[in-house]
């Protein structure tokens, strides 16, 4: 027998040769200027060091992690590299706002099963049905609602933060999951609406202070986004507004 019994998480085809799909693209060590080893912290507290910036997720195909996924990652390099560095600003047009938040989407995803030791206990979120959407239409589910702001990330020296959560109001049942994540100088927040019985989607809104720091890109509302926004948000809030989050942070001890 040759090749995977396990579907593809995209494109959910057997038989193929999985390969690993890095959540963190290989290319951010140089663009960040990463030296050393990073640490993971949660919770404010170091989980694990890790010889570099690597999050590996064996779930997709060859087909899939080199054919689509790959074409998006260089879209998204090729808009956001400085960005993402904190130098100069950028305006994304609705092709360049559906690249990004495409993007992210897949990368939040990504990053959710990479990391999924880290969530907390009974948290669940079914992620094949957002990627095979993608895979399918070439475009993100109409459900769902990307943000992108700018974060001084450098400056405090994070590489990344990642917080995902549910979406409710006890004690009625979720309403969705979002979450944020960061890398490098960018932000991005992601919901999911989490349909109930007799219930329709719930779209997440922002009051007018996020509106300050977080421009919608997807769906697509304006017909051109400048990244920055008016505002950032500080490195260090993170933890605040997203208590349960986690960062990736240059290390000066090696590697356990």
């Amino acid at each position: 027998m040759s090749g995977s019994i396990t579907p593809c998480i995209a494109c959910g085809k057997t038989g193929g040769k999985m390969t690993n799909e890095d959540a963190y693209p290989k290319w951010l060590h140089k663009a960040l200027n990463i030296r050393g080893p990073l640490t993971l912290s949660a919770g404010g507290k170091p989980v694990r060091q890790m010889k570099t910036l690597e999050a590996k997720v064996k779930l997709v195909c060859a087909d899939c992690n080199h054919g689509w996924m790959h074409e998006l990652e260089e879209a998204f390099r090729e808009r956001m590299y400085w960005a993402l560095t904190g130098i100069g600003t950028v305006d994304l047009d609705a092709t360049g706002q559906h690249a990004v938040a495409m993007w992210a989407l897949k990368t939040w995803l990504m990053l959710g099963e990479s990391l999924r030791y880290l969530h907390q206990p009974g948290f669940a979120f079914e992620v094949p049905p957002f990627m095979h959407w993608m895979f399918e239409h070439h475009e993100l589910p109409p459900t769902v609602q990307v943000f992108l702001g700018g974060v001084d990330a450098l400056r405090e020296n994070a590489v990344g933060f990642l917080s995902t959560q549910l979406v409710v109001i006890p004690p009625d049942p979720p309403r969705g999951v979002t979450g944020v994540f960061t890398i490098g100088c960018l932000i991005f927040q992601v919901y999911v609406p989490v349909t109930q019985p007799g219930q329709g989607y719930h779209e997440l809104g922002l009051d007018d202070y996020a509106q300050q720091f977080l421009r919608p890109i997807w769906p697509i509302t304006e017909e051109v986004v400048r990244w920055p926004p008016r505002r950032i948000f500080a490195n260090s809030d993170l933890e605040k507004l997203w208590p349960s989050g986690g960062f990736f942070q240059p290390s000066p001890e090696p590697p356990a």
